[in-house]
């Protein structure tokens, strides 16, 4: 029975306002009127052009809607580059720009108009963006991502006004030379005590002191909760002291922190997996691990390890040969002395597969 349900939809959002209207509004009324009621029509006419809708324009803001994510940010890049030669045309101090921000969401549509968080976060992407720039939605980037070359610099997960869990946040440009999404730079400048946090946390923990490690890189995580290179030493500090399910969690975490992460990450994701016997995601990770390196001895040594622990023997053997091709020098004794893992369990399990796989003890 369908009676009475309120009428939902999933929707590409973009919300666009003008910056310092209130003050273009002080200095000249009139004139800002002209330029606004202009920049309307223009913007009315795009999403027009990318089958979007115009659902409302209060004020200064303007709300569409998209059935694609992929038209409503090729529209909002052609918003701004047509709005940046209507400004050429007007003298600086009369030039009005525009934020733009963009999520993919639920919506509920109530006649012409749509609510939710779907268009709420969309208007929180659009504060959070540069005066004649696009910031979107980590829904929104998930969907565009390989569908067309554009710049594009992640700024981590932000905390939003009236949403309960943080969003991550993209800020895009119409580079044809772009080449996926650089982390923002701005995260890598370390305060003293981010970097005393970290120094501290790998002493501790090439001591195998793990509560004093975990400590610091709990701390360092707090002073920089979006930094994707902390959420890793996080984690590899949670899987090395016994708590791998956990780390997989944050590490994990760290990978979506910057879609482009150095492959070190995909290690230690690989390597928590292992050490949470979960080892067909284990070897799921390895392999994505070689594909990126493909000679690099660790993930081939993960990869040895959860073939024989699924009794897949010839595979493992295969991949223990690499290990000894890459390193003829490997030894199972000296490749756990280096992996400082917490609990003997956890070591004896992971050295007898690895035995078990053929590489020699010492």
């Amino acid at each position: 029975m369908t009676e009475g349900l309120i009428k939902r939809k999933l929707r590409a959002i973009l919300s666009a306002d003008a910056k310092d209207y209130s003050r273009l509004m002080r200095s000249d009324e009139e004139a800002t009127v002209r330029t606004l009621t202009n920049y309307r029509s223009v913007i009315a006419e795009l999403v027009s052009k990318y089958q979007g809708r115009v659902v409302d324009s209060p004020g200064d803001n303007i709300l569409a809607e998209f059935a694609s994510v992929v038209h409503a940010v090729q529209c909002g890049f052609e918003i701004q580059a047509s709005l940046q030669t209507e400004n050429t045309k007007l003298s600086e101090d009369r030039r009005m720009e525009f934020r733009i921000g963009i999520n993919l969401g639920d919506v509920i549509q109530e006649g012409k108009r749509i609510y939710g968080d779907g268009v709420n976060v969309a208007a929180r992407m659009e504060s959070l963006a540069e005066a004649g720039g696009i910031c979107v939605s980590g829904s929104a980037y998930d969907q565009i991502e390989n569908k067309f070359v554009f710049g594009c610099e992640y700024l981590g997960e932000q905390t939003v006004k009236n949403i309960s869990t943080p969003i991550r946040v993209y800020r895009l440009t119409r580079d044809e030379a772009g080449q996926g999404c650089a982390i923002r730079t701005q995260a890598r400048k370390l305060s003293n005590r981010l970097i005393f946090a970290v120094v501290l946390g790998m002493l501790a923990l090439s001591n195998r002191d793990y509560d004093r490690a975990l400590s610091y890189r709990k701390k360092a995580y707090v002073l920089a909760p979006n930094d994707y290179l902390v959420i890793l030493g996080l984690g590899s500090v949670l899987y090395k002291s016994g708590e791998p399910k956990k780390a997989t969690d944050v590490l994990s975490k760290a990978a979506r922190q910057n879609p482009n992460h150095p492959v070190v990450l995909t290690w230690a994701i690989a390597e928590a997996n292992l050490v949470a016997e979960d080892y067909e995601a284990a070897i799921e990770t390895s392999i994505q691990a070689i594909a990126r390196q493909p000679d690099a001895v660790m993930p081939h040594t993960f990869l040895a390890a959860a073939y024989s622990a699924l009794g897949l023997t010839d595979e493992a053997q295969t991949e223990a040969a690499k290990v000894l091709q890459l390193n003829p020098n490997f030894t199972v004794s000296a490749w756990m002395k280096t992996r400082l893992l917490k609990h003997p369990a956890d070591t004896e399990r992971y050295a007898n597969l690895l035995l078990k796989a053929g590489l020699p003890e010492n």
